[in-house]
């Protein structure tokens, strides 16, 4: 009660005293434009401009207004966005507020968020200590009518404005030196405002195409002598969050994958993704869009479509919730469609192979294509397999922190091992089908796992490490498949010495393993073609742009690695 009290008589002080309201205030404002000086590369003029234009519009702010405790809750929302930033500077120890940042919130499902947030005390009760208070004493000094003196507020706005002009100045000379730095894209928190407005005009256009999709076709067909009275059945599984480098098939140094890496029928790719966030990835997977040509999300339909024109069932499986994106349409394009999570299941993957099995056992002569979207290495990443394939011990972390990153790896290459068996149980099954097939599997980007000294975790930062974008892609067809289609099988074996961009390729490769005809199906995109055309990797930008991985904009230690294992040439 006594530290209650002593606390009580403090705020009641403080909210007394306009003065120090002002520079409390203003400190706090300033508190996310600080940390973000030491964390962004920027040359010193840059940073002058950084950190005085903001320091004097806020002090101008609260100048300007007579209650500074008013002017504080008006300027709520801008401390929103600074706890918003101030958490993701704890993720990836940097980086401002991405377009993709917010579409995360509103694609990302509770459970999901509630995981990441619950690993996250330490920063967001830091957060709370801050605004939480700071609150309770503007609130507490508008009812004390708490007001700044006259003198002050004006020798305060003459501060402010010369700090302001400073400011003006510096980012004026940016302009003309070359540094590249530009308010909507570096100046915080102009930049997040702008991207925010960006991110609310994207989600719009994404959520109103639906009246055009719904009149598309692919015009898809299949010549009459490339297809026999023989069943085929194609696979797509799309893996979630899985890095090629904790893979042992890539060379991982432990066993993660002991069915891939001893099964002579899989054939692997070096792969590089386009995107690391799910929402900007999986739909480029399933529809003919890449990096180069974004906007055809909004009016195509999934490969599910394609495969439906040319007479085969579609099956769609899932065991994630999709939340009015592009990913529901194409769930709901599929003949049969089933979703582990709306069915309250448990987020293990393995019951999607009961599930086809059912589906295999109930239809036994139709043609299939089927896509199976795994929930595989997300984050929480110990919930994501049961107790039987935690072979690498400790695995419970019990919070995001450097203190626990070996229980981290161990749990998440306790989820690749998982996910291994998977790929092992479905391609049993489709194997006693003993049919013309074939699968593919890749994942829409790969993790860090607080790799190096600069302990980043987790993906969809704004510019992605090599941990993000090396994913792994791999190949496997029947023996029906190999000696029907040997042209086919001998360019994917051909082309597999190729570094490629996984979006790009895999809606083309799966549409040519099933020799499928469409004006939307590019011959020199698929990887069972003996026309591939070996293009440079690309990455998809946070406003949408394509760009060559070589000229993205990578860290060091990044490009350092992605050079060492050959996929960039090492020229910048």
């Amino acid at each position: 009660m006594t530290f209650l009290r002593n606390i009580y008589s403090l705020v009641n002080r403080v909210s007394k005293e306009g003065r120090l309201l002002y520079f409390i205030f203003t400190a706090i404002l300033m508190i996310t434009n600080t940390v973000l000086l030491f964390t962004e590369p920027m040359d010193i003029v840059a940073k002058l401009a950084f950190i005085l234009i903001p320091l004097g519009v806020q002090m101008l702010l609260l100048a300007l207004i007579r209650k500074p405790g008013l002017t504080f809750l008006l300027l709520l929302p801008k401390s929103v966005l600074d706890a918003f930033q101030l958490v993701l500077i704890k993720l990836y120890g940097g980086s401002f507020i991405a377009v993709d940042m917010f579409l995360n919130v509103v694609t990302t499902n509770p459970t999901e968020a509630g995981e990441l947030l619950s690993n996250m005390a330490s920063v967001i009760i830091f957060i709370l200590a801050i605004y939480i208070p700071a609150i309770i004493v503007s609130l507490r000094s508008l009812q004390k009518k708490t007001k700044l003196e006259h003198l002050f507020r004006n020798r305060m706005l003459k501060i402010s404005g010369a700090i302001l002009s400073v400011g003006l100045i510096c980012f004026a000379i940016t302009q003309y030196n070359g540094s590249g730095f530009k308010a909507k894209y570096d100046l915080y928190p102009a930049n997040v405002i702008y991207n925010l407005d960006f991110a609310i005009k994207k989600w719009n256009k994404m959520t109103n195409c639906g009246d055009d999709i719904c009149q598309f076709r692919y015009d898809a067909y299949r010549e009459s002598g490339e297809c026999g009275d023989e069943r085929e059945i194609y696979v797509m599984v799309i893996g979630e969050t899985a890095r090629a480098m904790s893979w042992g098939l890539y060379g991982y140094e432990r066993e993660t994958t002991p069915f891939a890496s001893r099964d002579e029928r899989l054939v692997k790719f070096h792969a590089l993704t386009q995107s690391n966030t799910t929402h900007k990835s999986v739909p480029m997977l399933l529809t003919p869009a890449d990096a180069e040509n974004y906007e055809l999300l909004y009016r195509c339909k999934s490969i599910i479509t394609l495969f439906k024109e040319c007479g085969f069932k579609s099956v769609f499986l899932t065991n994630h919730s999709y939340n009015q994106t592009f990913m529901e349409r194409y769930f709901n394009e599929a003949d049969i469609s089933i979703s582990l999570r709306e069915n309250g299941q448990h987020s293990y993957d393995y019951p999607m192979v009961d599930s086809l099995t059912n589906i295999l056992q109930q239809d036994t002569t139709s043609n299939m294509f089927i896509v199976m979207h795994l929930y595989g290495s997300h984050f929480n990443y110990q919930e994501r397999y049961p107790e039987e394939f935690a072979q690498f011990k400790p695995h419970k972390a019990e919070t995001i922190s450097p203190a626990y990153k070996q229980e981290l790896i161990n749990s998440y290459d306790n989820s690749i091992l998982y996910t291994d068996n998977l790929l092992k149980k479905t391609v049993e099954l489709i194997g006693q089908q003993r049919c013309k097939s074939a699968i593919i599997y890749t994942s829409d980007h790969g993790e860090d796992l607080i790799d190096d000294r600069r302990k980043r975790f987790l993906h969809a930062s704004p510019i992605p490490t090599a941990y993000q974008l090396y994913v792994p892609f791999i190949f496997w067809n029947s023996d029906k498949y190999r000696q029907s289609e040997a042209l086919k099988y001998n360019s994917i074996i051909h082309n597999s010495e190729y570094v490629i961009s996984s979006n790009e390729v895999l809606f083309h490769t799966m549409g040519d393993l099933a020799s499928i005809r469409s004006p939307y199906l590019k011959e020199e995109l698929s990887l069972c073609s003996p026309n591939f055309i070996n293009k440079e990797p690309s990455y998809l930008t946070d406003h949408d742009g394509s760009i060559f991985i070589e000229k993205l904009p990578l860290k060091r230690p990044d490009r350092q690695l992605l050079v060492k294992m050959g996929f960039l040439s090492g020229n910048q």
